[in-house]
């Protein structure tokens, strides 16, 4: 079995930031089918090692979970657990979170397509107030914390790939 790809194996991940600073929006090719790249953002223990830990997390829409995030800086007002409600879900197409922290509201939509190279995923990451240092600092680095995470995932599928 061939270990993680290295950097350079990996497919680009497109990040555009909106013009009026309220959102990011991120664009990835995975080489799998969308059936699988799902599952990979919907089942708890996945996510974990590419995402987030989360605590009662389902796919029913209005479930109510909890995301256990790693520290950041203090600035940026991030508390370590995260309040979310699964908004919308179309599987395997899309899937919507509401997520509140103590000074953020955001929602992070996955959207999948079939293209001929396997999947694209594009994820959108909204409820940036630019008006906000902390949330400008949050937007900032998570232009940085998205890509790593796909970075991870891209990995983490290859391997389950290849098994």
């Amino acid at each position: 079995m061939k270990g993680p790809r290295a950097p350079t194996d990996l497919h680009p991940t497109h990040i555009e930031d909106s013009p009026c600073a309220t959102y990011l929006r991120i664009n990835r090719i995975f080489d799998c089918t969308a059936t699988t790249l799902w599952a990979s953002l919907t089942t708890p223990p996945t996510m974990a090692r590419w995402w987030y830990r989360t605590t009662g997390f389902t796919t029913t829409p209005g479930t109510r979970f909890h995301i256990e995030a790693p520290p950041v800086l203090v600035e940026t007002h991030f508390c370590r657990r995260w309040n979310c409600v699964i908004d919308t879900v179309s599987e395997p197409e899309h899937v919507s979170i509401a997520i509140s922290t103590t000074d953020h509201n955001w929602l992070i939509c996955f959207g999948l397509k079939p293209v001929n190279a396997g999947t694209e995923l594009t994820a959108v990451h909204a409820g940036f107030d630019e008006a906000r240092k902390s949330h400008r600092m949050a937007r900032y680095i998570f232009k940085g914390i998205w890509t790593s995470q796909l970075d991870d995932l891209e990995n983490l599928l290859s391997i389950k790939t290849l098994k």
